[in-house]
Formats: C-alpha cells, sequence, structure tokens
C-alpha cells in the first residue's frame, strides 16, 4: 500500500489546502489594485512550465491553493502535451510527469557520445567495449529515431561477452516511488542494436527491478533471474539494418527501489577486434498513459 502522501517531500511540500478567513479572502487576488478572479489566475498559470508554477505556490496562501488545484494540472497537461483525452487524476501525477524524466526517459548517454559516462561496466571481454562516431560495417543511426536525439554514434561489443548497465535509484525519489506504489504503472524499457555486414553478433536487452535488499550488489544483477526480464535478437550479414528491442514490465516488487538497464553482446565468429553487436538509444520510463484513476482519486471533470 502507498503511504501517506502528507509525509513525502520530493521537490515539494504536500500538505493540505490552507484554510482562509475572511480577512485573507481577497489575499492574492489583488494586483495593483485591479481585482483578478481566481478562473483567471489559474488560466495565466496554465501557462507556465511545472516549476514555475510551484514557485508560485510561495507568493501567498491563496496562490499555494491554486497551485493545488487538479484542474489547474490537467490543463496544463492539456497544452503541453496535446493530448485529446486527459485522465481522472489527482494533480500531483500531473506535476511529476511534466516536472521529471520519469515518464520520458532516465537513460542518459544512450549513443556514447560521452563515452561510459553514466554506465557500470559488469563484464569487459574480449578487446573490450567501444564506442564508434560512426557506425563501421553497418548502416548509419536512422536520423528521424527521436532516441538518438542527433546523435550519431553507438556501442559496439567485442569476441567475448561485453556487458554494462545503468542504474536507475528510485528508492530515492519519494513521490515516484508514492505514484508507483499506488497506481503501478507499466515500466517501459528499449534500444536499437544492429551487426556488421561480415560478422554474426548476438545482442540481449534485459531490466532487472530489485527491491531494497537486493539493490546494493551490482555484481549480482545478472543472477537475479526472479526480478530480471529480457529479450535478445542475433544480427550480422544480412542483418545490418538497426532494429528496436522493446521490454514491457508490468510486475516488479512492490518496494521497488532501483532498476538496472542492462545490455550485452559479442560476435559469433571469435574475430580480433570489435566486431560484435552495436547498441544506441536506450530508454528507460513508466509508461504515464498506464495509469489509471483509483478508487479513492478525486473526482475531476475532463476538460
Amino acid at each position: 500500500m502507498a503511504g501517506d502522501l502528507r509525509k513525502v517531500s520530493d521537490d515539494i511540500k504536500f500538505v493540505e489546502e490552507f484554510e482562509l478567513d475572511k480577512s485573507e479572502e481577497l489575499n492574492g487576488l489583488i494586483l495593483n489594485e485591479l481585482y483578478l478572479p481566481k478562473e483567471l489566475l489559474l488560466e495565466i498559470l496554465s501557462n507556465l512550465r511545472a516549476q514555475d508554477v510551484m514557485k508560485c505556490s510561495l507568493v501567498c496562501k491563496t496562490w499555494f491553493n491554486l497551485t493545488r488545484s487538479t484542474a489547474l494540472w490537467k490543463s496544463i497537461y492539456f497544452k503541453q502535451e496535446q493530448r485529446k483525452k486527459v485522465p481522472n487524476l489527482p494533480w500531483y501525477v500531473f506535476y511529476c510527469h511534466l516536472s521529471s524524466d520519469y515518464f520520458r526517459n532516465v537513460i542518459k548517454n544512450g549513443n556514447g557520445e560521452l563515452l561510459f559516462k553514466h554506465w557500470e561496466i559488469l563484464r569487459n571481454q574480449g578487446d573490450q567495449f567501444g564506442v564508434e562516431k560512426v557506425p563501421t560495417g553497418s548502416d548509419p543511426l536512422p536520423a528521424d529515431i527521436p532516441e538518438f536525439h542527433g546523435q550519431t554514434s553507438c556501442f559496439v561489443t567485442s569476441y567475448e561477452y561485453c556487458i554494462k548497465y545503468q542504474k536507475f535509484d528510485v528508492s530515492s525519489k519519494p513521490l515516484l516511488s508514492y505514484i508507483i506504489q499506488k497506481y503501478r504503472p507499466i515500466l517501459y524499457a528499449s534500444e536499437w542494436y544492429t551487426g556488421r555486414f561480415d560478422c554474426s553478433c548476438i545482442y540481449e536487452l534485459s531490466l532487472a527491478c530489485l527491491p531494497p535488499c537486493e539493490k546494493s550488489d551490482p555484481k549480482k544483477l545478472l543472477k537475479h533471474k526472479r526480478y530480471q526480464k529480457s529479450v535478445s535478437g542475433t544480427a550480422g550479414l544480412d542483418h545490418t539494418h538497426w532494429e528496436k528491442k522493446e521490454l514491457f514490465y508490468e510486475t516488479y516488487p512492490d518496494d521497488l527501489a532501483t532498476i538496472a538497464f542492462i545490455h550485452q553482446g559479442k560476435d559469433q565468429q571469435f574475430w580480433k577486434g570489435r566486431y560484435g553487436s552495436k547498441m544506441a538509444g536506450g530508454v528507460l520510463k513508466f509508461v504515464f498513459e498506464s495509469i489509471q484513476p483509483s478508487p479513492d482519486d478525486l473526482s475531476t471533470e475532463e476538460l
């Protein structure tokens, strides 16, 4: 079960709305001796970034209450995401989505443009991992794929297994943890891979979802089959175009603490050098569209 939302402190204080006495009813609604209706203020606030809206909550009690309005955050979501239908969710779920990468992509340096920054190497055999500024012996990265962010580089493996991972610490993000426990959104991972025209290869993408007691030892990640899900493929020779592998994870520990995005590969002909699988454009995120309102969510009108 999710904990008490009022105890969550993740960039923002979750407290109940302030009660205003009669002397405070117009507080924050008179600007330069002009009265601004709450409806007009909500419309103005709906054009701001999520982070700026929360800064406005510091102005006064009235503005604080307005920034906790579900109608406001549904309007912001509608304008920024251009969705025809807005889900019936509490304001803090929209805030989490709009102010973070949790529902977009938390993988950093997915193409190796920063070499191996943000990655931890578990196994580096053969001639080890490498980064190619432009893929060698295969098709170039497609230019129209958003996950590549305009980059042309990729990771490449060798004649023995090369394995590395990137870890996302859920336990250090209280608001996200609360939303995960309450709504159980689908966890999604994907990556693009290919091989060389002259050498066949193996590629594998895995996702390990670990509870607190299992998160501290990265060397055991590959052994946690009960927490792990993977997809694999072969490439090379007649398969040098880039292909996308995807994982959808609907069951993970109730007390999810850490997610490890793991990829590995090697060539199948034991050639010296880096003739193994290539990978780029990794994505790890929670699927916002999979969140369904819970029975205790307050009823709000659709936009």
